[in-house]
């Protein structure tokens, strides 16, 4: 906190009320965290705010700006605080409709190229896999 008083010039009153001003302070407000643990969060989220609040108490507004949310609370009409959160917007649909169209795809080109190309591996797999018994029967022999 900084504490300005000014009484006219008067020195031995000047510091008696800076101490009364930040023990007021400190006796009767604390710092509220709020978002931090939060994955998206970027900064801020130190709330002063009246002993016994909490987090709940408070009414939360947002707002865009840029690639950030930028969220203000307030108690009653009084801004206590804010904290910037990275934008995360939902792109939920935009996933689904892409993997079903990769999905599509990939059925079409399985459907186009069929069974055959495994056949053949597996075909010249079992004649490798025979002509080298046979060889090696003939160097035992």
């Amino acid at each position: 906190p900084i504490s300005v008083v000014i009484l006219n010039g008067q020195p031995n009153n000047i510091n008696n009320d800076a101490i009364s001003l930040f023990d007021y302070t400190y006796n009767n407000f604390y710092t509220l965290q709020a978002d931090q643990e939060d994955f998206s969060y970027v900064g801020g989220g130190n709330l002063c705010v009246p002993n016994g609040i909490a987090l709940n108490n408070l009414q939360v507004k947002t707002a865009e700006s840029g690639d950030n949310v930028i969220k203000s609370y307030y108690l009653g009409q009084k801004l206590v605080g804010t904290s910037t959160m990275e934008n995360t917007k939902d792109n939920s649909q935009e996933l689904k409709e892409s993997g079903e169209k990769y999905l599509k795809e990939a059925k079409s080109y399985s459907d186009s190229h069929g069974i055959l190309p495994l056949v053949g591996i597996l075909g010249l797999t079992a004649v490798i896999f025979i002509l080298c018994i046979v060889w090696i029967k003939k160097i035992k022999k």
